[in-house]
């Protein structure tokens, strides 16, 4: 009978998690270029309260583990709510892998902001703002970024594919989200 708890109990949360992931829509991201810039704007809702997508989107030490192609990230400085993080990966271009790596310097503004500027790395000047909205039972995040490439194959790749890999993105953060949501639903069912 024990040994048919913790079964039960992971059945139930794949349930509540595949039930989520039925409620919330698709991710929304739009690119488009201005000059010799990139402007993007993306929005997603999860169906777990914004307290828990706060701690999903700043969990920087641990994103590499739910984030398509993130080799590597980590927290390098953190002076209060003013971290360094730099990140390593790859963007999927066809047949290849593109590697890149990015230092940004990220302002929290908890619970509902995150400011973001890349001070290092590959990828060319980028400043984003990510905003966390409470709606009902679901968070609503909408996400606006700036970004200049630094090279010409970079710019050359074009805004379906910065959608497409930001649409991936979001989608696996979101991800998490139900499925830490689910996890911390199936530990409050254990407690007697």
């Amino acid at each position: 009978m024990k040994r048919c708890i913790p079964v039960a109990l992971a059945l139930w949360s794949s349930v509540v998690m595949v039930a989520a992931q039925a409620d919330n829509p698709p991710v929304q991201v739009d690119a488009k270029r201005d000059g010799d810039k990139v402007l993007i704007s993306a929005s997603f809702t999860a169906d777990v309260p914004k307290e828990l997508v706060w701690q999903v989107m700043i969990d920087f030490d641990h994103m590499a583990e739910f984030m398509p192609r993130l080799a590597q990230s980590r927290v390098v400085q953190r002076e209060g709510d003013r971290l360094t993080v730099n990140q390593h990966g790859s963007v999927h271009v066809g047949f290849f892998d593109i590697p890149f790596d990015s230092t940004r310097e990220i302002q929290l503004k908890p619970p509902g902001e995150l400011d973001s500027r890349a001070i290092g790395g590959n990828n060319g000047p980028m400043q984003s703002v990510a905003t966390l909205t409470q709606q009902g039972r679901q968070t609503v995040i909408s996400y606006h970024a700036e970004w200049q490439p630094t090279s010409g194959f970079m710019a050359s790749l074009g805004v379906d594919l910065i959608k497409s890999q930001l649409g991936e993105q979001f989608g696996a953060m979101r991800q998490e989200m139900l499925r830490r949501a689910a996890r911390n639903s199936s530990q409050t069912a254990a407690i007697p």
